[in-house]
């Protein structure tokens, strides 16, 4: 007659351990002998032993996957940092690499990858450096996307943002902060607006500079600035309506934002992940990815569009 643990278990090296083991446990006499007690214990040495490898064999290949995928060096800047999250979540989901990300200003990181900073590719807030880049021939001229069009938003937690900004400064103490326009899209964008609404000249002694739009941003939430521009994605989800403004789209540059897939060989004899930058480029184009950007507040095209010379002003 088969025993229930026969039933149990298929025969294999490991089920005899554990018939063995239970045997001794449910099966023996009640009053052991020093033997049965060795061999009782043996049985269940060996019988974690068995498990312990097993787990340790799957936590391997568990790490032996993960190390399997190649690395991909992206350069975004500031004012994408929120949206590639979500991003890069997601295309990490579906294609073999990983990314490792660096954020700043659309001029820092330009500035840092024509002194040969190790990124694949480069998604700016602009137009302009992306096309430096292909000038220097460090960007392959067809490896660029303009993935996303951006938004101005002027933002105030304390007061009625466009009123404030179109009186005057309350007092001295009263600070608009922009990003740097030599630095950032963002910032310049800003700056021309206020030219054309004619309030630079009164509030240009106000101004706090931030180093990128995510500086700026701080500034205007710590309340080191009590109004700020800053990109539409950074913007509170919970907020009263007047405290956030929205310039009208004509009335400051287009802030077209353009990736390009870097050319310049890594330090140490590495050459970029031309192969893993194309995978980006052609996910940022997919349905999964326009959805991203559109609930952060971007404009895109409503076709996937590869740069192969400027494009055209508007949608």
């Amino acid at each position: 007659m088969n025993s229930p643990l026969k039933l149990l278990y298929p025969p294999s090296a490991l089920s005899i351990r554990i018939r063995n083991a239970l045997s001794w446990l449910f099966f023996a006499p009640i009053a052991f002998t020093p033997f049965a007690f060795t061999s009782f214990t043996l049985s269940l040495i060996i019988l974690a032993f068995g498990y312990s490898s097993k787990s340790y064999s799957e936590t391997n290949n568990t790490n032996t996957q993960k190390a399997a995928k190649e690395t991909l060096y992206v350069a975004v800047a500031s004012n994408f940092s929120k949206p590639f999250k979500e991003l890069k979540v997601a295309f990490e989901r579906e294609a073999p690499y990983r990314l490792i990300t660096s954020h700043g200003s659309t001029g820092q990181l330009y500035a840092q990858i024509v002194q040969v900073a190790p990124f694949d590719i480069f998604l700016s807030a602009d137009r302009t450096r992306p096309e430096k880049l292909i000038q220097k021939g460090l960007a392959d001229d067809n490896g660029s996307l303009l993935y996303a069009r951006g938004r101005l938003a002027l933002y105030s937690p304390q007061y009625d943002a466009e009123k404030l900004l179109k009186s005057r400064p309350l007092n001295r103490k009263t600070k608009l902060t922009i990003a740097n326009p030599k630095l950032a899209p963002y910032g310049a964008a800003a700056m021309n607006l206020m030219q054309t609404l004619g309030l630079w000249d009164q509030w240009k002694k106000q101004v706090i500079r931030g180093q990128n739009i995510h500086q700026t941003f701080q500034f205007v939430t710590s309340g080191n600035a009590q109004l700020g521009f800053i990109a539409y994605s950074q913007a509170p989800e919970k907020k009263p309506d007047s405290t956030l403004w929205l310039p009208p789209i004509t009335s400051y540059p287009p802030l077209w934002q353009q990736a390009v897939i870097i050319k310049r060989s890594k330090p140490q004899g590495h050459s970029s992940n031309k192969a893993g930058a194309a995978a980006l480029l052609t996910f940022l184009q997919s349905d999964t990815a326009k959805s991203i950007i559109q609930h952060h507040g971007y404009l895109i095209n409503q076709e996937p569009h590869i740069l192969k010379k400027k494009a055209e002003e508007g949608f």
